[in-house]
């Protein structure tokens, strides 16, 4: 009951205002009520009662990196790292510092964390994201390569380090790596993307659309079908990818952005009817699709269907401004 819960907090501050897990227990309690104000205002009591709480620092600066608002990320970075001393802090500075896609002072900020903390293995994955982001490969493939060094089954390095090989013309021990991911964590979907994006990049499209496809199925995302489909479409064989498209939509009837790709699919190679099926059913889910209702009319007036017009008007309706 995070009524009673939230009651009972209260009651503990009022005797204990000065107890700092109890503004962060709060703060928990918002944070899983979706209530941003109240997170925020409880963390930030949590930081008055303690100016060098770690954890009121480290969920704050989260917040504002995970909202992308990189000015008030970097402003509590600093404060975390000047009122804590802690060098971990260096790590929010550098994110701060790539979403303002100031990749040198991102560099600077990972490399010191790295030479203080030289056993921490994210440390130097992040000085490789920032190489790369630099375009300094070479040394950001030194720096994947101490990371891994210190955790051999550290897979967001060695997926990353697949991808760079890649990039650097060395394909063979790039999917060799990723292939090895494959078989050490086949539950993840690093191995899998890893090798699609290197096929990809080799123009291997069809062995690549295979590859997302199968990242697609062992990550749920379905964001990824949309890569497969492309390599399909790349490769000459767009029907394999539609097919994957469809196999989505038949077992998620609601999902309308797949549904929306799915249409335009079928809109662009002249497959009206089956369009106007997808569309009808989008228009009906979401009254306000505007790109729905649009290209439904379209369709409508092209099949000489009865209710264009009313469908046109609706779409107008909620659009004036592109006739």
């Amino acid at each position: 009951n995070p009524k009673a819960a939230r009651a009972r907090f209260e009651q503990l501050l009022k005797v204990a205002p000065k107890e700092v897990r109890g503004w962060l227990s709060l703060a928990a309690l918002e944070a899983s009520q979706r209530n941003e104000a109240g997170y925020l205002k409880n963390l930030e009591q949590a930081k008055r009662v303690d100016p060098k709480n770690i954890q009121a620092h480290h969920l704050l600066t989260r917040y504002w990196l995970e909202k992308s608002d990189s000015g008030k990320a970097m402003a509590s970075a600093r404060e975390a790292l000047d009122t804590t001393g802690r060098i971990e802090f260096q790590e929010f500075v550098g994110l701060a510092n790539l979403q303002q896609k100031d990749y040198p002072s991102a560099l600077a900020a990972f490399s010191r964390w790295a030479e203080a903390s030289p056993n921490n293995p994210m440390a130097h994955f992040r000085v490789a994201q920032a190489r790369v982001l630099g375009n300094d490969n070479a040394n950001a493939l030194v720096a994947l390569d101490k990371a891994i060094a210190l955790r051999p089954d550290f897979a967001e390095a060695k997926s990353s380090k697949a991808l760079l090989l890649g990039k650097m013309g060395r394909s063979a021990e790039a999917r060799k790596l990723a292939q090895g991911l494959q078989s050490s964590t086949p539950k993840s979907a690093a191995g899998y993307l890893a090798e699609a994006e290197v096929l990809f990049n080799e123009k291997q499209y069809l062995e690549a659309g295979k590859l997302f496809a199968k990242a697609s199925q062992v990550a749920g995302q379905v964001q990824l079908l949309g890569r497969a489909f492309q390599a399909y479409a790349m490769g000459g064989k767009p029907d394999e990818g539609e097919k994957l498209l469809q196999q989505w939509v038949t077992q998620h009837p609601q999902d309308a952005g797949v549904r929306h790709q799915l249409a335009l699919v079928q809109l662009n190679s002249n497959r009206q009817k089956e369009a106007a099926e997808n569309y009808q059913f989008l228009v009906k889910a979401d009254p306000k699709d505007y790109v729905a209702f649009n290209n439904l009319a379209w369709l409508l007036s092209e099949l000489n269907a009865p209710n264009a017009l009313a469908i046109a008007e609706q779409a107008y309706k909620l659009n004036p401004a592109d006739p």
